[in-house]
């Protein structure tokens, strides 16, 4: 990495930093840092001297993101994006500490409790009975991805690059291994990659069930042919999210986001009583934490349940 003193600007050490470390990321991943650091990063606090940079200074840019964080319009954040705002720059840092250029220091952060209770949005069993139905009814590429999404629960980046060698047929499962997405660098043209997945969790096997596999094979065709197109050409994460758009619409259910299809999958999971673990490696988290932070909430009658199973054990 170029030289850089202590004494030098956030935004001139970032601009080494994220040279030197574009070597051992992924061109993805590189255009997503370069991405927060240009329009969030160095707006807030690219003119701090390296050294003068606090977890004080770091937690009222958290709240100033939170609030009013949004670049083209009024309103905040949501808290998974300031997470990996901050993630970039918990990294700069530390690299910076490694070098010796800095002096370390906690870099915990604090978050709203009005924003950590934030309810994730799924599907009623009504909408997604309803959405099923139509779907069946109307089978083509297109659907059969969102079938794939509400019952596999895989990502719009995953399904996307999903092609017919994904598919086993003979042993029902399909296999998830790379991902595709539209990456934006600064002052070249946004441009569309097909890549590994982020983490060696995201590549996985998922069974498939006897309906949805009945449903595929109406389509198996060669192997290098896209499941979402039926030809050789994709089709892209935000074209895609319009037909899933026009498909809520049309059907006058509430809209939420793609990503809530593969929220549906694992609460559904969750309240059949699937093991953690074995929701977790479906989903291809990196951790059963994640699943158990995002999807495990006990209410009331749970723990009423729970006390009273206690009672009736110990007791008769």
């Amino acid at each position: 990495m170029e030289r850089i003193t202590k004494n030098k600007k956030y935004k001139e050490y970032l601009e080494k930093w994220i040279r030197y470390h574009s070597q051992f990321i992924k061109k993805s991943t590189y255009a997503s840092y370069l991405l927060i650091i240009q329009n969030h990063i160095i707006k807030d606090l690219g003119d701090y001297q390296i050294k003068d940079i606090t977890n004080q200074i770091l937690q009222e840019f958290t709240l100033k993101k939170l609030q009013n964080g949004k670049i083209k319009k009024d309103g905040g954040l949501s808290i998974e994006v300031v997470k990996d705002i901050l993630a970039v720059i918990k990294l700069s840092l530390k690299f910076a500490i490694k070098k010796g250029l800095i002096r370390a220091f906690d870099m915990t952060i604090d978050y709203p409790r009005a924003i950590q209770d934030k309810n994730l949005k799924i599907f009623s069993k009504k909408e997604q009975q309803l959405l099923s139905k139509y779907l069946l009814e109307n089978i083509n590429h297109k659907n059969i991805g969102l079938l794939i999404c509400l019952y596999c629960g895989i990502r719009i980046g995953e399904l996307c690059a999903l092609q017919y060698k994904d598919i086993n047929f003979s042993e029902k499962y399909l296999k998830i291994e790379k991902t595709l997405q539209r990456i934006y660098i600064k002052g070249e043209k946004t441009k569309i990659i097909i890549t590994k997945p982020k983490t060696s969790s995201s590549i996985r096997k998922i069974p498939l069930s006897n309906f949805l596999l009945k449903e595929l094979k109406k389509f198996k065709l060669e192997n290098d042919i896209f499941v979402l197109t039926g030809t050789k050409k994709y089709t892209e994460p935000r074209t895609y999210r319009e037909h899933y758009k026009k498909m809520l619409k049309n059907l006058n259910i509430k809209f939420r986001n793609f990503h809530s299809l593969r929220h549906t999958f694992a609460s559904r999971c969750i309240e059949l009583n699937i093991d953690y673990k074995t929701v977790s490696e479906l989903l291809g988290h990196s951790s059963v934490n994640t699943t158990l932070n995002l999807y495990v909430h006990s209410n009331f009658s749970q723990k009423e349940k729970a006390i009273n199973k206690l009672f009736d054990t110990y007791t008769k």
